[in-house]
């Protein structure tokens, strides 16, 4: 997953560590900006958040404050993942990317939204773009299952999506779908501004 990951203090370190480590994509790290530190406060002290993120390569920004509108434009601009949003909440798919087995071809895509909705696509240029609105708030975990040439199919889920009502709650967790018995292949949802469901169907 594509985010940005705000922090300052040390005990935040390991958080930051552990979404490197599960491979989520950290595009760029927000913390506080350095102080006076070091013998009679001439030195710049980095927040342990900042030493660790300029550690593993990531850009680091630390400005006074998010309210200007240029600073707003710059985070909008790193197109981070959003997971949860108000209803109606509109998230868009793309299941293109799926790989099947050796000597298959994939020739179905049925996406399940998690509300008892769901489609079916059976050509890759329309499982690249599936749009969905959730219009009632709650906490819903959409799937992909392919199914390939071979009559082989496999199912795998995405992380919840979470939509709020007007007071910004969100509904307890509904049902998730079911999982099929792949070993392999993974998934990755983003909604709204793109979205990918990717799996790949081995024999």
């Amino acid at each position: 997953m594509r985010t940005i990951f705000m922090g300052t203090p040390e005990f935040a370190v390991p958080t930051l560590q552990a979404l490197v480590d599960a491979a989520h994509e950290v595009v760029c790290v927000y913390t506080q900006p350095p102080r006076p530190g070091g013998r009679r406060g001439k030195e710049l002290t980095k927040t342990p958040v900042h030493q660790r993120g300029s550690d593993l390569g990531i850009e680091v920004r630390h400005p006074k404050s998010l309210k200007s509108a240029e600073e707003q434009e710059a985070f909008a601009a790193l197109k981070a993942d959003v997971t949860s949003g108000s209803a109606p909440l509109q998230v868009t798919f793309d299941g293109s990317d799926s790989v099947a087995a050796q000597d298959t071809s994939i020739v179905e895509w049925v996406f399940k939204f998690g509300d008892g909705n769901s489609r079916t696509v059976t050509t890759a240029g329309a499982a690249a773009a599936v749009v969905y609105t959730y219009t009632t708030p709650g906490t819903f975990r959409p799937s992909l299952t392919v199914t390939d040439s071979a009559g082989g199919t496999d199912t795998t889920e995405a992380a919840a999506v979470k939509v709020a009502d007007a007071s910004g709650n969100v509904p307890e967790e509904v049902a998730p779908a079911r999982s099929g018995g792949g070993s392999l292949g993974w998934l990755v949802l983003l909604p709204l501004m793109g979205a990918a469901l990717r799996r790949r169907r081995v024999r």
